[in-house]
């Protein structure tokens, strides 16, 4: 195990804090929370294994277990004929070069990171109006939505959001955006003359 600084943490590994046994998976390293002196403050929020949630506040160093990943992230890489491929990160050399294995052949190949993205979902950030303060990532469909889309969220009765950004691009998103767009005209105001 080695110490992880806060700016190095990711999303989706498996982390422990110091003199604590049972691992954890990092759901979000900005998250904020309402602290026991009554102000709301910067945390992080995790999910242990029995499917607790925390938010400790003030950690900016934790152990992680080498190797240790929730998934295999698929990535895209350019090969010599500008031909994206699909892969997976085995490692990273010093050089700054990354290790990859092709999906398609089991081939290892070192490839510069320049040429390497993430293979991610659509997605689209989201703003409510009880919670206005906060973008939420959502996996979405290309098209179904736009930027400003006033809508009801489905299964929460008399909720508002608006759709603030498209294709983000978000690894955070975990559930698909449904609900009835608002669409008409403005009633009520008179026109001037």
């Amino acid at each position: 195990m080695s110490w992880v600084n806060k700016e190095d943490f990711e999303v989706g590994e498996t982390y422990q804090m110091s003199g604590e046994s049972s691992p954890f998976t990092l759901l979000d390293a900005k998250y904020s929370a309402l602290h026991w002196d009554g102000n709301y403050k910067s945390c992080l929020l995790v999910k242990y294994a029995t499917g607790r949630y925390c938010t400790p506040f003030n950690k900016t160093r934790l152990w992680k277990k080498k190797g240790t990943t929730m998934d295999k992230q698929l990535y895209t890489m350019l090969n010599r004929d500008n031909v994206g491929e699909k892969a997976t990160l085995v490692g990273k050399k010093l050089s700054g070069f990354l290790v990859m294995e092709l999906t398609n052949s089991e081939d290892i190949v070192t490839v510069p990171s320049y040429s390497v993205e993430k293979v991610v979902p659509y997605t689209v950030g989201v703003k409510f109006a009880n919670t206005p303060y906060k973008t939420y990532q959502y996996l979405a469909t290309e098209g179904d939505w736009k930027e400003g889309d006033l809508f009801l969220v489905k299964g929460d009765i008399g909720s508002v959001a608006q759709v603030m950004e498209i294709d983000t691009r978000s690894p955070k998103a975990t559930v698909k955006l449904t609900g009835i767009k608002i669409e008409g005209k403005m009633v009520g105001e008179s026109e001037s003359s």
